[in-house]
């Protein structure tokens, strides 16, 4: 597994960025490129936007560049950013989640990540087992959910999980759906229980799926990708 793992990682990265409150020390996390047209189109967490300070993002690479808000909306948040060719988005898993090994980048400092190797343990998530887990997830459609479990659980200054809404990948590569919540082990559960004490912590995931039911109907497009682009022009000529 770990040379599958190694060849994962290599093949991934350049769909992975960090991005960061420029100027604020403790303030980054992770994000995914969806698109590449006109921008640079990339998923990350409401959280770390602030209208106050600039953010940026840096790729697999290295390189930095200043990044946009183009849309914001409850847990998610869409920046733009100047077309960079050498990154390339994420491709989503379509069909149903039987997976049991998976991986998530997550950030170690503002210019370094971490890449980690997980579990798919729950392949669905009832309503009874999220609240046993002690989640505070606001979404309401739990089929769509699933719980991968790793060994990170770094957090900002504002408390919040780095890994919110940083992409979870099959063997394949392909994105199976993203991190929305922490889960805080706290009752029944035994499968759970198991992997918490063995000091892995529980990520609440939606799957890929779904997030693109969420960007159609963010975009008003039933082809997302061509809505961002729609969202993009009229960004521009706004100035």
């Amino acid at each position: 597994m770990e040379v599958k793992y190694r060849s994962l990682f290599r093949d991934v990265s350049p769909c992975v960025v960090l991005v960061e409150q420029v100027g604020r020390i403790d303030y980054f996390c992770i994000g995914s490129v969806i698109s590449q047209g006109e921008k640079t189109v990339i998923l990350t967490q409401s959280k770390i936007c602030n209208k106050s300070v600039s953010l940026s993002v840096r790729f697999f690479d290295g390189r930095k560049q200043e990044a946009a808000v183009l849309l914001e909306k409850e847990n998610l948040c869409v920046l733009i950013t100047n077309l960079y060719p050498k990154c390339k988005k994420v491709e989503f898993f379509e069909g149903i989640i039987d997976h049991v090994y998976a991986a998530a980048i997550a950030p170690a400092s503002k210019s370094s990540v971490y890449n980690i190797p997980g579990f798919i343990i729950q392949k669905s998530v009832d309503m009874g087992s999220q609240a046993e887990a002690g989640s505070s997830s606001s979404c309401s459609s739990t089929k769509h959910q699933f719980t991968f479990s790793c060994l990170y659980g770094d957090k900002g200054a504002n408390k919040v999980s780095r890994l919110i809404c940083g992409p979870v990948f099959n063997m394949d590569g392909k994105v199976v759906g993203i991190v929305i919540d922490d889960m805080q082990y706290e009752a029944k559960h035994e499968k759970l229980k198991g992997y918490a004490e063995m000091g892995y912590e529980l990520k609440m995931c939606v799957s890929g799926g779904h997030l693109q039911s969420i960007l159609r109907s963010l975009f008003k497009d039933n082809d997302w990708q061509a809505g961002i682009q729609k969202a993009i022009t009229k960004f521009i000529e706004s100035g």
